[in-house]
């Protein structure tokens, strides 16, 4: 499209001179983009995200917007408009799992009872402000494009905090999915945690 070929292009300059979109030398460039569209006669918004490297759509959805025009088609509260837009932002990276975060890994699980995760071991490579009682979601990863810019996940389960060895090393109780994370373990799954607080 348009835009992807565009920023393409600015990526093209001296400072991205090895031909790889995205990351390359020192500079940074875009990997994804928001597409808005306003439609007049059907009074909706559309929201595109597009991958730069690929061209691939990886998200698309339709907003109903009538509630913020005048009859004359014209956005009658900009402000809470504003935030509205800020917000269904916010959502859609949230949705796809986008954005800087902490990854928080499930890496091993310590205690067991039959085909049961009692107690896991939870790893954070950049170091994680958790503390006792925390309470984290447990998701699984599944297989994807490793290309993709998201990836897609299964929630399994949730596990609590215990004790912290370091700031990148935890033991957490599990609280629920016991079983399925004991499975994902043993496979040799990807799980990671998010606070979803």
């Amino acid at each position: 499209t348009h835009l992807v070929n565009k920023e393409r292009d600015i990526q093209r300059n001296e400072a991205f001179m090895d031909g790889v979109y995205v990351d390359q030398d020192k500079a940074i460039g875009a990997m994804i983009l928001m597409d808005i569209e306003y439609l007049a006669e059907s009074a909706t918004l559309k929201i595109s995200l597009l991958n730069v490297e690929t061209g691939e759509k990886l998200f698309k959805k339709t907003y109903d917007i009538d509630r913020f025009l005048t009859p004359g088609l014209e956005i009658e509260r900009p402000r809470y408009f504003t935030r509205y837009m800020k917000e269904k932002t916010e959502e859609i990276l949230v949705e796809l799992d986008l954005g800087a975060k902490v990854e928080i890994q499930l890496v091993s699980i310590s205690k067991e009872k039959g085909d049961k995760a009692e107690e896991v071991v939870l790893y954070c490579e950049n170091a994680c402000q958790l503390s006792r009682k925390n309470k984290l979601t447990v998701y699984q990863e599944e297989a994807s494009d490793p290309k993709a810019l998201y990836r897609k996940k299964t929630k399994i389960g949730e596990v609590e905090v215990t004790y912290i060895e370091t700031e990148q090393v935890f033991l957490a109780k599990v609280k629920s999915g016991n079983k399925k994370i004991k499975t994902a373990i043993t496979q040799e799954k990807k799980l990671f945690c998010k606070d979803e607080n």
